[in-house]
């Protein structure tokens, strides 16, 4: 039995991108994982969702394919990069904008190894 309840366009928009995730056994409908942590970051922001937000990224990596827009991307996003904690999250923003993401060398924002780190869940268009 599936039962709909759709209060807004986001509700409806979470119903058309449901998906079966495995959970101890069962199959479970959700929403997307990548709307899962939208919803978390953009419009709850507590501590406790920012925090599963940051779970989910690491857990389900090999699920989401996103790479965080350093050039517009918010200060929970950047911090949910390995290595970005709050102050490089506000450094990145204080630096913008970006023609590149090696610019984040360029302008002594990052060290390198954060960067080794992060290179390749970044963009910069």
């Amino acid at each position: 039995m599936e039962i709909k309840f759709a209060k807004d366009m986001l509700d409806n928009i979470q119903l058309q991108t449901k998906e079966k995730i495995p959970l101890t056994g069962l199959d479970v409908w959700f929403s997307s994982i990548a709307m899962n942590i939208a919803f978390k970051e953009e419009y709850l922001k507590s501590d406790k969702d920012m925090e599963d937000a940051r779970h989910l990224r690491m857990v389900y990596s090999d699920k989401i394919n996103e790479k965080v827009n350093i050039n517009t991307s918010t200060q929970a996003q950047l911090e949910s990069l390995s290595g970005v904690g709050p102050v490089t999250a506000s450094k990145i923003i204080t630096g913008r904008p970006y023609a590149s993401i090696e610019e984040l060398l360029g302008k002594k924002i990052v060290g390198k190894a954060v960067y080794e780190k992060i290179k390749d869940f970044i963009v910069s268009y």
